[in-house]
């Protein structure tokens, strides 16, 4: 198949400098007009040599000719969930994406190395048996960390649109049908979306503070993420484009940099004005128990130090000691916009 690439990249640069190919990207067809333009990104590659670049080409064209024939990949957005030791809270987020009012959608899980792998399991039967949801899992035999799965996923989907989404996090009963709404437009590369924190307890749901993000936001954004949350929903190829999340393990925030380093090269990012989702604070998720700003304020001033910008970092939330004092006092807290 590669010999059959290379003798066609051939063929198109001997036409480049023909009257034929000046024609054929001035053509009024416009799917003429895209094949010879592909054309030329391949002659660009293959000239280069950048031959790893090259082969993601050849294997997206072939992962377009697979999805043409396989229905369970052709599904126009993945919900891309990272998890780990979190399986109850898991059920319950899927348990939701079930009662989802838009249901033409999947669901890519990576297991990050689970401590109970017998849970995993067990959960995995449950939602066979339980819930009308088409389902795949990876599992990690070690941990990657967070910002590795999500890569991982993006890299094990054919679906032109990826939603990524926390495991401990739940979807309002619109959430897809929202989001799948933004699909059928063509001019944003990544849109994210407000939502409504709470806390369980004695088996309810405490609602908290509001958080709305403003989207692309270039002043505020050097200064606090203003840009969305990780439950954003990205145009596969400008994912992949961009080269996904912070892979380092042990850090936060890693979503505010991929969001600002997309902004700066140009990408267009947006936000809905709405809450499409429930945000859950609980002793077990990572802002409680691993620095926030380790790293990750590094990698936010190397990147806005690349584009000439300073960055200014003024807003964290604050690590809480006493979770259940800090909670009493966060959910009385105005909207955050």
């Amino acid at each position: 198949r590669m010999q059959r690439h290379h003798l066609a990249f051939l063929n198109t640069s001997i036409a480049l400098n023909s009257e034929y190919a000046k024609n054929q990207i001035a053509s009024d067809d416009p799917e003429v007009r895209y094949l010879t333009e592909e054309s030329l990104k391949y002659c660009i590659h293959l000239v280069s040599g950048n031959q790893n670049e090259l082969l993601s080409f050849l294997l997206s064209k072939d992962e377009i000719r697979i999805a043409k024939n396989d229905d369970s990949q052709r599904k126009k957005i993945t919900v891309g969930i990272c998890h780990k030791n979190r399986t109850e809270m898991l059920f319950e987020s899927l348990k939701a994406f079930d009662e989802q009012s838009f249901k033409d959608f999947q669901i890519l899980i990576v297991d990050d190395a689970s401590d109970d792998q017998a849970a995993v399991l067990a959960l995995k039967r449950k939602i066979s048996a339980e819930l009308n949801l088409s389902v795949r899992f990876i599992f990690q035999p070690n941990s990657i960390g967070p910002g590795a799965c999500r890569n991982l996923i993006a890299q094990n989907i054919l679906s032109p649109y990826i939603l990524f989404f926390d495991d401990d996090n739940i979807p309002l009963p619109n959430m897809m049908e929202h989001y799948s709404y933004f699909t059928t437009f063509e001019n944003f590369d990544a849109i994210s979306c407000g939502y409504h924190s709470f806390l369980e307890r004695d088996g309810k749901h405490e609602l908290g503070s509001l958080v709305h993000f403003l989207g692309a936001q270039k002043e505020q954004a050097l200064k606090g993420n203003c840009l969305g949350d990780s439950a954003t929903m990205f145009k596969r190829s400008s994912f992949l484009k961009s080269g996904g999340f912070l892979e380092e393990k042990g850090i936060l925030l890693e979503d505010w940099h991929l969001l600002l380093k997309m902004f700066l090269e140009g990408m267009i990012l947006t936000a809905i004005p709405l809450v499409q989702f429930k945000y859950r604070h609980h002793k077990l998720q990572r802002s409680h128990f691993e620095d926030k700003d380790k790293g990750v304020v590094e990698h936010l001033e190397r990147l806005a130090e690349a584009y000439q910008l300073k960055f200014a970092f003024i807003w964290s939330m604050p690590k809480l000691s006493d979770f259940a004092s800090g909670w009493n006092e966060f959910k009385n807290a105005d909207p955050i916009v």
